[in-house]
């Protein structure tokens, strides 16, 4: 074994590029330098093996030790050096390990399980704790061999994760089969414990949203998340996270939170979700400052002078959800024009000229509030969505300019003419339903509506040439026409906005 690490460490300090004399190694890092020796040259050890000028492999690993327990966290909690999983730390982990070095978390070349001893950036400790298990078979973890059962107590827990690895539902689960696992997805499974979890070492992306779940402590380990979604369940301590640094997406959404505190460091977020929490104090997410997309819907806001004071700090932000609140004016956004997503659903908003200035808006949601005048939205000429169902709007001309909208949905409103929907022929969808429309023809007259498209025109006083003309003239060009006394249940039209929160705009719609 000591002559494998000792060629080991030839061989490393050729491909790490360290330099070597007769009394040390130089440099081998910046200012995280490691005193590899605590003394000087002067110790004239005769040498057994392999030696680098007066000092032995074996000089190395003693000296190196009084580092490496400063720096280096339990192999109990860590990754294994048998990257290559044949049960033996060898050349091809090496070369592995290789590739990675001087890598750090937020980089491309960065992966967890390299990073041995969890701090963040795959370095000269990773290496050392490497070299103790070269030539053999990999240290045990977790406090056991690899090989040992996980306690996975959970049992809707413990299915999901069976079924991930491949796996009959009695069968036991190992700490490696934990550890290969990389992505895990359990909304909706009424799992209560996450105990056993802290076995998945490498997971990158984990979905819990729509659970039981009150305690996160087994998460706290999980360095390597960079996706993590718990909305919909009963936490009310977040501290546990405070420590996932690398996380990008974080969905907190209608839990239990007294306070955001604990989310200040998680500094390379770029999507958070908090809706439905009753937040009033947003000043922890003031440092955010990569912060693309941001939730904060259904958290009783009525005056947005406070949150705004963050929001300026959020250089990044890109899109805002304050949907579900009792929000009045919203002339505190007019500054805000990086924004291309907004939600203000379901709010008691009358009056919308400040959003005239957001002309990056792709997509905009007013329903469900007491608007009566649009014509501030006639320049938001890249909206690709608007839903303004729900509120006193009975003029719609002003809509005509926005010819790159492909959902418009105008349900609950005063609408008689709609002559302005003629040339908007990028429209799929469109809702019609509950107003005074009688005249069918501005759609007929729309070239754009064809196949696959959707028009919804229930409950409306529908002229005969409408119902016997127009409407089967859209239906033998391919549009799925409802009309009559009944609408499309709300459920089915409306997008649930998590989707679009957490994972951007990938999809069908918003």
């Amino acid at each position: 074994m000591i002559r494998n690490r000792s060629l080991l460490l030839i061989g490393a300090l050729m491909v790490f590029g360290a330099s070597v004399s007769t009394y040390g190694v130089d440099d081998v890092a910046d200012d995280r330098s490691l005193d590899l020796f605590g003394r000087n040259g002067s110790d004239n050890r005769t040498n057994d093996d392999a030696s680098f000028g007066e000092f032995t492999a074996d000089d190395m690993y003693i000296a190196a030790g009084r580092h490496a327990a400063k720096s280096v966290i339990s192999a109990d909690t860590n990754p294994s050096p048998d990257f290559d999983g044949d049960g033996t730390v060898g050349f091809s982990d090496f070369l592995a390990l290789a590739g990675v070095f001087g890598s750090r978390r937020g980089d491309g070349r960065y992966e967890a399980r390299y990073d041995l001893n969890s701090d963040g950036e795959i370095g000269f400790p990773d290496f050392l704790i490497f070299a103790q298990s070269f030539g053999g078979a990999p240290p045990s973890t977790g406090g056991g061999d690899g090989a040992a059962a996980v306690a996975i107590p959970d049992e809707n827990l413990r299915a999901v994760i069976a079924y991930s690895l491949g796996k009959a539902l009695g069968a036991p689960i190992s700490r490696a089969e934990m550890a290969t696992l990389t992505r895990l997805e359990a909304p909706d499974e009424d799992i209560r414990d996450l105990a056993g979890l802290e076995a998945a070492v490498n997971l990158t992306r984990l979905d819990l949203s729509g659970n039981r779940i009150s305690n996160v402590v087994p998460l706290s380990g999980l360095s390597g998340l960079e996706f993590l979604d718990l909305y919909y369940n009963s936490i009310s301590d977040v501290r546990p996270l405070s420590g996932l640094t690398g996380l990008d997406t974080l969905g907190l959404g209608y839990n239990s939170l007294p306070s955001l505190s604990a989310l200040s460091g998680l500094t390379n977020l770029s999507v958070l979700g908090i809706a439905g929490n009753g937040i009033s104090n947003f000043t922890p997410l003031s440092d955010l400052s990569r912060l693309e997309f941001l939730d904060t819907s259904d958290n009783g806001i009525s005056s947005l002078a406070a949150l705004v004071s963050v929001l300026s700090n959020l250089t990044n932000l890109r899109g805002l959800s304050l949907a579900d609140n009792s929000i009045s004016g919203v002339s505190a956004l007019s500054d805000f024009i990086r924004l291309e997503h907004l939600d203000l659903d379901n709010n008691r908003i009358s009056d919308v000229s400040a959003l005239s200035n957001l002309t990056r808006l792709t997509v905009l949601w007013l329903a469900g509030n007491r608007i009566s005048n649009v014509s501030a939205l006639s320049g938001l000429t890249r909206l690709e969505f608007l839903d303004i169902d729900d509120n006193n709007i009975s003029d719609v001309s002003v809509l005509s300019n926005l010819t790159n909208v492909e959902w418009l949905w105008l349900a609950g409103n005063g609408v008689s003419n709609v002559s302005a929907l003629s040339g908007l022929t990028r429209l799929g969808s469109l809702d019609l339903a509950s107003n005074r429309v009688s005249d069918l023809a501005p759609l007929v007259a729309n070239t754009g509506l064809g196949e696959g498209d959707w028009v919804e025109v229930s409950n409306n006083p529908l002229s005969a040439t409408s119902i016997n003309v127009h409407i089967p003239a859209l239906q033998r060009r391919g549009v799925d026409v409802s009309y009559g006394a009944s609408k499309l249940a709300a459920s089915n039209k409306r997008k649930d906005l998590l989707p679009a929160i957490m994972g951007g705009y990938a999809g069908t719609g918003p």
